[in-house]
């Protein structure tokens, strides 16, 4: 029998629970008046795809400054070569832009073509309209591993990222330039744009949040120290 407070390994995406300081560092970073870019760094099942659909929820609730939070997948729709990654990456914005402009959306849901020069033009256009989107990249591991991925992809990105209307979040396991397997892809400054955070076991505060979730159990002092020496903090354990 599984309890709903908590996340089954497998299932889809749980709510968040606990990570309050860095959900605060993720959201002063991207609402400040020059966002930054952020990779997020951490191992696997600590929580990364959890924090990053908490953070597109928050953004897209009213007050956000972005009209649009598009979350991408990479893990499951990793593309293969750099057309690919034009192609889908075009798809996504196209899709994710629709509901705040459908002229935009839709236009580069239609391209067949120079996605990556029309994709520049929507994201001029949306920054004359004074509006910003922000893609949420989770799983960005699988497509920089396959090292087929080229340094012109990268430096177009780069180019991309210095739009005032477009702000980027990774999910990585290890920091960016570990996983970069082409050594001409290492040289490009893509790489120098993000501002990294990193995401580990369960801190005091995160075991406290945890812990407020079960409103019928009482865990004495000591039992907290036994569960946090036992589970070293790491998710998976704790829950």
């Amino acid at each position: 029998m599984s309890d709903s407070r908590f996340p089954i390994l497998g299932a889809d995406i749980p709510p968040m629970l606990g990570r309050i300081r860095i959900m605060q560092r993720l959201l002063s970073n991207l609402t400040k008046m020059t966002p930054s870019h952020i990779s997020v760094v951490g191992p696997r099942y600590s929580g990364k795809s959890v924090l990053l659909k908490a953070l597109a929820q928050q953004l897209q609730a009213g007050g956000s400054p972005y009209c649009a939070v598009i979350l991408w997948d990479l893990g499951h729709q990793t593309p293969q070569s750099d057309e690919d990654f034009m192609k889908l990456l075009c798809r996504r914005l196209g899709e994710g832009i629709c509901a705040a402009n459908k002229d935009y959306g839709e236009h580069l849901l239609t391209v067949e073509s120079d996605e990556y020069v029309e994709i520049c033009a929507v994201m001029d256009a949306l920054n004359e309209d004074g509006q910003k989107l922000l893609m949420l990249w989770d799983g960005f591991d699988k497509p920089l591993s396959g090292g087929i991925l080229s340094r012109n992809l990268w430096d177009n990105l780069l180019d991309l990222c210095r739009k005032p209307s477009f702000r980027l979040v990774t999910s990585t396991r290890k920091e960016l330039h570990q996983l970069i397997r082409d050594e001409k892809s290492v040289t490009s400054d893509f790489w120098g744009v993000f501002e990294g955070v990193r995401v580990g076991v369960f801190d005091d505060d995160d075991v406290e949040a945890v812990l407020s979730a079960l409103s019928d159990l009482k865990f004495e002092s000591g039992a907290k120290t036994e569960l946090i020496n036992w589970t070293s903090g790491f998710p998976p354990f704790l829950f």
